[in-house]
């Protein structure tokens, strides 16, 4: 729910030029990731079918977390300005965005196999 309240907001920082910034550095956006992340964990055990959310809710999570990596001093520089640590962040990514779609493939695939 938080998420999509925030959605607008970036929204109008990215296609509006206005003097209004909104920079979350260091432990403030942390802790904003970390709140935005517990609000997650909360949203999905309040859900009846949690099966199907899983990993929907686990590639949000994944994300929060490499972002907060990519925050801390040492691990972010690794991570940004590193070659080996870019592959490993596309690689990711990409993990993580495809997590959702193969969980809702295979969740299709039993549901035709019952029928």
């Amino acid at each position: 729910m938080i998420i999509i309240l925030t959605i607008p907001i970036f929204l109008i920082m990215i296609f509006v030029r206005t003097s209004f910034q909104l920079k979350l550095q260091g432990i403030l956006g942390i802790s904003v990731i970390i709140l935005l992340m517990l609000s997650e964990l909360i949203w999905y055990f309040r859900q009846k079918d949690r099966k199907l959310w899983f990993f929907l809710n686990f590639s949000f999570i994944g994300f929060g977390v490499l972002d907060i990596l990519a925050r801390l001093p040492k691990l972010g520089h690794y991570l940004i300005n590193n070659s080996t640590g870019k592959i490993y962040l596309v690689v990711t990514i990409i993990a993580l965005c495809y997590l959702p779609w193969l969980t809702s493939v295979l969740f299709k695939y039993k549901k035709n196999k019952k029928s």
